[in-house]
């Protein structure tokens, strides 16, 4: 299933913050915020792919929220980087 964008949601207002292209970007986005104002800022996002099913509709299938989209910048920040 064709994922069409990654979006950033804040579970404690459920408003959508941003939408990606890609997760790396959006996982960059949490990560900036996380440095800037620390675990507070991030412990109440959530990230989730958009993607189109089989039948033509078009879902959000969640990733990771709170402490565990925390961890996926973590990891994503010791991968290297494709230049």
């Amino acid at each position: 299933m064709p994922v069409i964008e990654y979006e950033l949601w804040d579970m404690e207002s459920a408003n959508r913050l941003a939408a990606f292209p890609t997760r790396q970007e959006a996982l960059d986005l949490v990560d900036e915020m996380f440095r800037h104002d620390g675990p507070e800022a991030v412990a109440s996002l959530a990230l989730g792919e958009i993607f189109q099913t089989p039948s033509g509709d078009v879902e959000l299938r969640p990733i990771a929220d709170g402490r565990a989209l925390l961890d996926q910048v973590t990891a994503a920040a010791r991968q290297p980087r494709a230049s």
